[in-house]
């Protein structure tokens, strides 16, 4: 296990934050955004809309000032993590290992840089425990507040109603359930379609989220406590965000980013029994838990390594469309090559492309018309390549209508 003094204890977070924000900025300067996201941008009136406005309007139409917001919410979240650890374990270093898990997680670190409410739940999720573990109350400001906000805060209502009643307090009890409703009543609760089992489905996505390894494990440890252990608000938000997903999957299929940002409160009572586990052992009898930290260790490195360099699986894969992060590139280099050309209003065949284009300053119509489909008569050839290889090719020809 790595250990350290004291004084190394802020060099060793610094650099893993100044490593985190490195690599978001790389990843950002080729993200483009999605059409998922074009449709929060443009459409969709919520929190997470007018955070990207605000930055926009300040940054211009760029993607470092579409994802700013959420970076700036992410090292928030880091930190409040940091400060809600404090008193959570016996050795002040264990907070390190804990907040650099958290760091990393592929779940946290996606969530940084995707247009979504994701790391804004997170953030404020641990806010409100931060206060909670400060004043041994709820802050009922910030739980109004929740409510407008975003819908996936029902599930820390819902959390904070059953944790009243363990505690028989009423009045919180009474207040959570008005705030259920109330989130309900804003933005409804839909269980429809045909029942069918999306749970294998939907424990896959979570697998992907922590890692298949750290996920199985965090099952345990969340079981562990709940037989054993202390039953505290800080263990049922993630475990009744874990039970409530996993049910409902059985039935149909869940929006797993309403869920997932609860979980990730679990990481401190994972990390917390880990080394807990290790340490009571001689360091013979530690091979095991050796490996399964090494695997571990190694399956997040290699997800975090895709995610920075997933432009260079375009240079092994036949097909572009087969690279996981294709729907968030190239978007951002069409516009800059039209624009070249002093192209500034295209039709597209793809009104998905027209709508993430339109957020690059290409609006639809003129005297253009943009395709992938190759025509005999074509004013211009657009190709999309990757170190030299071609991706994708666009062409231009004149609009007939």
């Amino acid at each position: 296990m790595l250990t350290f003094t004291d004084r190394y204890k802020k060099y060793f977070f610094g650099f893993f934050l100044i490593l985190s924000l490195w690599t978001l900025f790389y990843i950002t300067k080729h993200l483009s955004i999605s059409y998922e996201e074009a449709g929060i941008y443009f459409s969709k009136h919520s929190f997470v809309h007018y955070l990207a406005h605000i930055s926009t309007y300040l940054f211009g139409h760029n993607n470092y000032a579409l994802r700013l917001p959420f970076m700036i919410f992410y090292f928030a979240s880091i930190f409040m993590f940091f400060k809600l650890c404090e008193d959570f374990f016996s050795k002040d270093r264990d907070r390190y290992y804990a907040s650099v898990l958290f760091m990393f997680l592929p779940g946290v670190f996606t969530s940084a840089l995707l247009l979504n409410s994701a790391i804004v739940i997170i953030f404020f999720t641990l806010l409100f425990l931060y206060l909670y573990k400060r004043t041994n109350k709820y802050n009922y400001i910030l739980l109004v507040l929740f409510v407008f906000i975003d819908n996936s805060f029902i599930i820390l209502f819902l959390s904070l109603a059953i944790f009243s009643l363990m505690k028989k307090d009423k009045i919180n009890f009474i207040i959570s359930v008005i705030l259920c409703l109330a989130s309900i009543c804003l933005y409804g609760f839909f269980i429809g379609h045909r029942p069918r089992s999306y749970f294998f489905d939907t424990f896959g996505v979570y697998a992907s989220i922590f890692s298949p390894l750290l996920f199985v494990y965090f099952i345990y440890v969340l079981y562990r406590i709940g037989t054993k252990g202390e039953k505290t608000l800080f263990w049922l938000i993630p475990t009744t965000s874990l039970l409530l997903s996993l049910i409902l999957s059985f039935r149909q299929k869940i929006a797993v980013e309403d869920f997932a940002p609860f979980l990730v409160l679990g990481i401190p009572f994972v990390v917390r029994m880990f080394l807990k586990s290790y340490r009571v052992r001689l360091k013979q009898f530690r091979s095991f838990h050796n490996a399964v930290l090494l695997a571990t260790l190694l399956l997040l490195l290699m997800s975090l390594g895709i995610a920075v360099f997933n432009r260079g699986l375009y240079l092994v894969l036949d097909r572009p469309k087969m690279n996981f992060a294709y729907n968030y590139n190239f978007a951002d280099d069409l516009a800059k090559n039209l624009k070249k050309d002093k192209i500034l209003k295209v039709t597209c065949l793809d009104e998905r492309l027209q709508e993430r284009l339109l957020f690059y300053g290409i609006k639809k119509g003129g005297e253009y018309y943009l395709t992938t489909f190759k025509s005999i008569k074509y004013f211009k050839k657009i190709s999309i390549k990757v170190k030299n290889k071609e991706i994708l090719s666009y062409y231009l020809k004149e609009n007939e209508e």
